[in-house]
């Protein structure tokens, strides 16, 4: 359930080492960005994103997660700006039903019988009960535009992470290469 993945995410996020220094914001981010991963490969970018941050040795961390920091903040931005959220369906729903209940009282009262409401009727009710609060509920939870927009920023975020690892890899590679010519 998404729900509990999204705990168990910010669960890892919390436990990632403190001597990085992640401040509230960027574990924010990560959890953000963590949780649009996973609707992609089941989950498996999530460790392919967490596992250096949670498995390497003090220098790969720093070293990965001074590659990641600076796409953080607008990654998780665009994902969270191209969510919509329709709050026009859950105002819709409002008023279809509050005028559905209001002709049903209006009625109930002018109407000189005693009503009788048949078994289908009553499953009927319960069902738009129903149907009001998954309208609302889901207005309120938005989504994507469309079911790639997501995906667009994500990959655009796991290549720069690819292209920041290998340009931190080509400096220490030069870095040491410099300290052997310098012993030579």
């Amino acid at each position: 359930m998404k729900l509990d993945s999204g705990r168990e995410l910010k669960r890892r996020i919390d436990d990632i080492d403190p001597d990085l220094r992640v401040n509230s914001e960027d574990k924010r981010y990560l959890c953000g960005i963590c949780y649009a991963l996973e609707d992609f490969g089941n989950g498996e970018h999530i460790d392919v994103l967490l596992g250096p941050l949670e498995m390497a040795s003090d220098v790969e961390m720093r070293e990965y997660w001074d590659a990641i920091r600076p796409l953080l903040r607008s990654t998780a931005r665009n994902i969270a700006g191209d969510r919509k959220h329709n709050k026009f369906h859950s105002v819709l729903a409002i008023i279809v039903y509050g005028k559905d209940v209001f002709v049903a009282l209006i009625q109930a009262k002018f109407d000189e019988s005693f009503p009788y409401h048949m078994p289908h009727t009553l499953a009927l009710r319960q069902l738009y009960y129903w149907l009001f609060c998954a309208i609302i509920l889901s207005a309120a939870a938005g989504g994507f535009a469309d079911q790639w927009s997501s995906h667009a920023f994500l990959d655009q975020f796991m290549q720069d992470r690819m292209k920041n690892l290998r340009n931190k890899l080509d400096l220490l590679l030069r870095k040491k290469l410099d300290l052997l010519g310098h012993k030579v």
